[in-house]
C-alpha cells in the first residue's frame, strides 16, 4: 500500500498534475513558493551563515546556488565543486537529485531533521528550476511600493476582493447587523462595551455617515489610548519590576501614562519613535520627552550580589537590540548575537553595530544600594506649581545650610578676637567665653530650626512626587566590540561603531551616529520594515491575523503575505499619511471587510478555515485586560480615572511569599482604586497576576507582538471564582434586583445589557429557572448566603433582599462566564 501511494506521488511529479485541491501555479515565485520551503528545510544548514554552511553549500542566493563553489579546506588549500542548481535543468541539479531521491542516506533534508518536503512542495521546486530558478530579493527588504497610491477610499476592499477572486471565492459575507458592529468597534478601539445611549443613537442614525461618525467618536475617546497602550506595552515589555533575581519594583508608571497620552493626542508614529529612543537628545526636550526615554530602560536589570557587571551589560544590550528589531524591523536580529543569522541576511556585526547606538545610555551592569527600588537615573515628577515650590524650597535649604556654616565660622572668629591677649586663667576670659557660647547656641538653634522646617516640606513634596527611570547619556559612550560567539569575556573582536544592518540603506553622517539618527532612519524611506511591521500588527488586531502571519518576524522564517499588495498599500498609506496612527486605523475599520458578518459558509470552512483571505470577519477572544474591564463595566463598578500610580486588584494572599528578597509588598486596594482599568495594574514579571496569566497576558520579560489565545478550564474557574468577577457579578445582581418588571423582564434586561443583543426565549427560561433554584437554596442556607455576599470590598446596598441578590448574582455569574461575553465577533 505504501509503495502504491509513493508511486502515485511520483507519477504526479512526473506529469506535473494536480495535488488534491492544490494546483501548481503557472509561474512559480521564489518569494511566495520556494523561499518558505527552503527556509523551513534547507537554510538551517545551507543558509546565509557562511561559517556554518554544511559542505560549503548555500542556497539563499542565485549566485551561491548556481555557480561553482570555491572554498578553503582546513589545510588552506582551495577546492572547487560544481553548482548545485542548473537553471532550466532539474535532472542535472544536485539539489533536485537529493530532494527527489528515496535513498535514506542521501535524501535532503536528512531523516533526523524530522521535517519532510511534501510531494506538492517537491513539484513546486522542480517546476521552479525548470522555469530558470529565478531568485528574488526578500519581499520585506524591498522598498514599499507606491503603485497603489492612487487607489480610492475603497482600496482595502478592492484588494481583498481581488485576492478572493484569485482564490476562487464567490464573494464576501453581508455587512453585520448594527448591534454587533457597534460592540465590535467599541471593543476594538476602546477595550470597553458601548453604552446604552451609544447603541440607541447608532441604531437610530440611518444616515450614510453613521458608521464614520461612530468611528470618529470612539477614536476621540480617552479609552482609545488605553486600549492601544495595552498592545504597545506588550511590544516594548513594559512592566513594574526588573525581572532578574529579586525582581524589585521598577518605577515606570509615568512612561505608561506618556504612551496612553501619545495615542490619545495622535502623536505621529515617527515622532513617537524619536521621543522614546532619543527624547533626551532632542533640542530643549520637555519633561514628557524625557519620560518617553524610559523605553531604553525597560530591559530586565539586576542587583544580585556576585553578578558580573560585564555579563549583564551584554545581556542588556542584547535585550535592546532584540526589542528594537522586533518592534521597528519586524525581524529576529537577536539570532545574530553569536553568529550570522541562519535564515536572514543579518550578520553578527549587524547585531553589535545596532547595540552600539545604545552605548551612551547611562546604566550599571549590577545596581547597588541594597534591595531597594532605585535604578538611577530617575526623574522626580510633580505638578508644575508643586515643582516650582520644591525648587524654591531646595534653594532656601541650600541658602540656610550655607548660613549655618557661615554662622559657625563667624562665631568662632568673634570668640577668638574677644579672648585675644587675655590669660587663660582670668575671670574675664571665662565670662566672655560663656557669653559668646550662649549667643552662639541660640543662633545655631534658630538656624537649625529653619533648616529642619525647610527640610520637612521638601520631604513632603518629594513623597508626593512620582518617579520614573529615564535615559541620560554618558560621554564618551562605552566601547562596543563584536563578541565572538556572543562571549562577553572574549575581547578579541573588533570595535564597532553604530550602524544599521549592512544590506539596508545606511545612515549618512559625518562622525558617530546617535540614537536620534537611528530613530529618524527607522521611520524613513531608507527602512522599508517599520511601516510594514506596524500596519501588519494593526491588521492582526482588527482582523484576527496579520497579512503576514508571524507579526514579529517578516524574515524568511515568517510568512509570505497572503495579500502582499494589500500590505504594501497599507504601509504606503501610513507613510504618505505622515505616520498618522488614527488615520490608518480609521481606514481599516471604515472598510466593508471590517464590517462583515462572522458567519461561515461551507466554502469558507473548506477553502479558508482560518479566514486568511477575509470572506468574513473573525471572532477574536478579548485580551485579559478587557475581559476584566468589561466585567466591571457591566456591573457598574468600573472606575475610569486615568493615569497615576499602579493599582493592585485582589490577588491570592501570600502569592509573593517565595519571591527572592523582594521588599515590595502587594496590598490589594480597599477603595475605588480597586476598580480601575487593568492597564493600570501592577505588573510583576516573575509573579504575574494569576488572572492575567490564565488569560494569556505575557510576563513582558521580552517583547511580544501578538498574544496567543488559549481556551482552558482554568479560565472558566477564574471567571467563576476570582474575587473581581464574583464582586462584579454581585454588583450586576444588585442592578437586576432594582430593575423594574418581573423575573423574565429582568433576565431579558441583563442579557441585552451584558451581551449587546436581544435575548432568545429559551435562554430567558433557562436563566429564570436557575434564579428560582438558587433563591430556594440561599433561603435555606443562610450561612452560605452570608459568606457568598462578603466577597469583595463593596457592601450590598442596604434594604435589598439578600437572598434575591445572591440568586441574581448566580445568574450574572453565568452570563459573565459565557464564551459570548469574552469574545468580540
Amino acid at each position: 500500500m505504501n509503495y502504491f501511494l509513493k508511486l502515485v506521488g511520483w507519477l504526479g511529479l512526473l506529469i506535473g498534475g494536480s495535488f488534491g485541491a492544490e494546483e501548481l501555479p503557472s509561474e512559480v515565485s521564489f518569494n511566495e513558493h520556494i523561499r518558505p520551503i527552503f527556509s523551513s528545510t534547507c537554510f538551517n544548514c545551507h543558509g546565509p551563515d557562511e561559517h556554518e554552511a554544511k559542505a560549503h553549500l548555500q542556497l539563499h542566493t542565485f549566485a551561491a546556488a548556481t555557480e561553482k563553489r570555491t572554498y578553503k579546506t582546513k589545510s588552506g588549500a582551495l577546492k572547487t565543486k560544481d553548482a548545485v542548481i542548473v537553471p532550466g535543468k532539474p535532472e542535472e541539479s544536485l539539489v533536485w537529485d537529493r530532494i527527489a531521491t528515496d535513498d535514506e542516506d542521501d535524501v535532503m533534508p536528512p531523516l533526523d531533521f524530522h521535517i519532510e518536503i511534501t510531494t506538492y512542495e517537491k513539484a513546486l521546486i522542480k517546476k521552479w528550476i525548470e522555469q530558470g530558478a529565478k531568485y528574488q530579493a526578500h519581499w520585506a527588504y524591498e522598498p514599499v511600493s507606491n503603485r497603489f497610491s492612487n487607489r480610492k477610499d475603497s482600496a482595502i476592499d478592492e484588494l481583498v476582493l481581488e485576492k478572493l477572486k484569485e482564490k476562487g471565492f464567490k464573494g464576501q459575507n453581508e455587512i453585520e447587523e448594527k448591534r454587533v458592529l457597534i460592540r465590535r468597534l467599541s471593543l476594538d478601539l476602546r477595550g470597553i462595551l458601548p453604552s446604552h445611549q451609544e447603541v440607541a443613537d447608532f441604531l437610530n442614525d440611518n444616515s450614510s455617515k453613521a458608521w464614520e461618525a461612530l468611528i470618529d467618536q470612539f477614536l476621540a475617546s480617552p479609552s482609545y489610548g488605553e486600549r492601544m497602550g495595552v498592545h504597545w506595552f506588550d511590544l516594548v515589555r513594559y512592566s513594574n519590576s526588573v525581572g532578574f533575581h529579586g525582581d524589585q519594583e521598577l518605577r515606570s508608571s509615568p512612561y505608561r501614562d506618556y504612551v496612553i497620552d501619545a495615542f490619545n493626542t495622535n502623536m505621529p508614529f515617527d515622532q513617537f519613535t524619536r521621543e522614546q529612543l532619543a527624547g533626551d537628545l532632542l533640542e530643549n526636550p520637555t519633561e514628557s520627552q524625557i519620560i518617553a526615554t524610559a523605553y531604553n530602560r525597560l530591559n530586565k536589570m539586576t542587583k544580585e550580589g556576585g553578578a558580573q557587571p560585564g555579563e549583564y551589560l551584554s545581556k542588556y544590550a542584547a535585550d535592546r537590540v532584540s526589542n528594537l528589531s522586533s518592534v521597528w524591523l519586524g525581524s529576529t536580529l537577536q539570532c545574530a548575537q553569536c553568529h550570522n543569522h541562519k535564515y536572514d541576511p543579518f550578520s553578527a556585526k549587524d547585531f553589535y553595530t545596532m547595540a552600539a547606538f545604545f552605548a551612551d545610555v547611562k546604566q550599571k551592569g549590577v545596581y547597588g544600594g541594597g534591595n531597594n527600588n532605585k535604578f538611577a537615573p530617575e526623574l522626580v515628577i510633580l505638578p508644575k506649581a508643586e515643582k516650582e515650590k520644591l525648587t524654591q524650597l531646595e534653594k532656601e535649604l541650600q541658602s540656610s545650610s550655607k548660613s549655618l556654616s557661615l554662622y559657625k565660622n563667624e562665631t568662632k572668629k568673634i570668640l577668638a578676637e574677644k579672648v585675644k591677649g587675655l590669660k587663660k586663667e582670668s575671670k574675664e576670659l571665662k565670662n566672655i567665653t560663656k557669653e559668646v557660647e550662649a549667643a552662639r547656641k541660640e543662633g545655631l538653634s534658630k538656624i537649625n530650626k529653619e533648616v529642619k522646617q525647610v527640610t520637612n516640606q521638601v520631604k513632603v513634596l518629594r513623597e508626593k512626587a512620582r518617579i520614573c527611570l529615564i535615559t541620560e547619556t554618558v560621554n564618551p559612550p562605552l566601547e562596543t566590540r563584536l563578541l565572538p560567539r556572543g562571549n562577553w569575556m572574549d575581547k578579541s573582536g573588533e570595535i564597532v561603531e553604530p550602524a544599521v544592518p549592512h544590506f539596508l540603506e545606511q545612515i549618512k553622517k559625518e562622525g558617530r551616529a546617535t540614537r536620534l539618527d537611528l530613530a529618524n532612519w527607522l521611520c524613513s524611506e531608507k527602512n522599508p520594515l517599520a511601516a510594514r511591521a506596524f500596519v501588519n500588527r494593526l491588521w492582526s488586531m482588527f482582523f484576527g491575523h496579520g497579512i503576514s502571519q508571524l507579526t514579529e518576524d517578516l524574515g524568511s522564517q515568517g510568512e509570505y503575505p497572503v495579500n502582499p499588495a494589500l500590505l504594501d498599500y497599507l504601509a504606503r498609506s501610513f507613510i504618505e499619511g505622515q505616520w498618522d496612527i488614527k488615520a490608518i486605523v480609521k481606514e481599516m475599520v471604515m472598510s466593508k471587510t471590517y464590517q462583515l458578518s462572522t458567519d461561515r459558509a461551507e466554502e469558507m470552512k473548506s477553502k479558508d478555515p482560518y479566514n486568511r483571505y477575509l470572506a468574513r470577519q473573525s471572532i477574536i477572544r478579548l485580551n485579559a485586560e478587557f475581559i476584566r474591564d468589561t466585567s466591571l463595566q457591566v456591573s457598574g463598578l468600573l472606575n475610569t480615572k486615568m493615569g497615576g500610580r499602579n493599582v493592585m486588584p485582589y490577588q491570592p494572599e501570600g502569592y509573593y511569599s517565595s519571591m527572592n528578597f523582594n521588599p515590595f509588598r502587594y496590598k490589594p486596594e480597599k477603595d475605588g482604586e480597586q476598580y480601575r482599568k487593568a492597564v493600570y495594574m501592577h505588573w510583576q514579571r516573575t509573579f504575574l497576576h494569576p488572572f492575567l496569566k490564565n488569560f494569556d497576558a505575557p510576563e513582558r520579560e521580552v517583547g511580544v507582538c501578538e498574544r496567543t489565545a488559549s481556551n482552558t478550564p482554568l479560565q472558566a474557574l477564574t471567571l467563576l471564582n476570582d474575587p473581581t468577577f464574583v464582586e462584579s457579578a454581585r454588583s450586576l445582581g444588585e442592578l437586576m434586583v432594582k430593575q423594574k418588571g418581573g423575573l423574565d423582564e429582568k433576565v431579558a434586561w441583563v442579557i441585552e445589557h451584558s451581551l449587546g443583543r436581544l435575548p432568545m426565549e429559551e435562554e430567558v427560561k433557562t436563566l429564570a429557572s436557575l434564579y428560582q433554584s438558587q433563591l430556594t437554596y440561599f433561603k435555606t442556607h443562610p450561612e452560605s448566603l452570608q459568606s457568598f455576599l462578603k466577597v469583595g470590598n463593596k457592601k450590598v446596598e442596604p434594604g435589598l433582599n439578600l437572598a434575591e441578590v445572591a440568586a441574581y448574582t448566580q445568574v450574572a455569574r453565568s452570563i459573565l462566564n459565557l464564551h459570548e461575553f469574552i469574545v468580540r465577533r
